[in-house]
């Protein structure tokens, strides 16, 4: 089950890095306003939530259990490793707000999947207990 999508993070991962390193489009063609700062945060909060999905089904338990925080960590050093490369890029800028936006993605997924599994544990104790549904 960790396959597909390993693959799939490795995939945007790749995609990420292509979109990245493109030629920037000039800002008369968005959609509206701070429109890449959009797009940061859906990209990151997509690459994170795969990763998260791909370790958190790991046949290895160790790496399972770390899922989260592995998550968290790849996606905040990708995000800010994207911007670095810009940085050196004629056509491309390095842009805090685009990190910045970037890692708010990456911390909602974070916060979600860290939610999600602390609503899971506590209704599991509670079937423990003879109670929950």
């Amino acid at each position: 089950m960790a396959r597909p999508f390993a693959l799939a993070a490795f995939l945007w991962a790749a995609a990420i890095l292509v979109g990245s390193v493109t030629p920037h489009v000039p800002a008369a063609f968005a959609l509206f306003a701070h429109e890449d700062k959009v797009l940061h945060f859906v990209e990151f909060a997509l690459l994170s939530f795969l990763v998260y999905k791909a370790f958190i089904h790991s046949s290895d338990i160790r790496l399972a259990r770390r899922a989260l925080r592995i998550a968290l960590l790849l996606g905040l050093v990708y995000a800010a490793a994207i911007e670095v490369v810009q940085d050196f890029l004629p056509n491309r800028e390095c842009s805090l707000a685009d990190l910045a936006a970037g890692w708010a993605g990456v911390a909602l997924v974070v916060l979600l999947a860290r939610q999600r599994g602390a609503l899971r544990t506590g209704r599991e104790r509670g079937r423990d207990r003879g109670g929950g549904s």
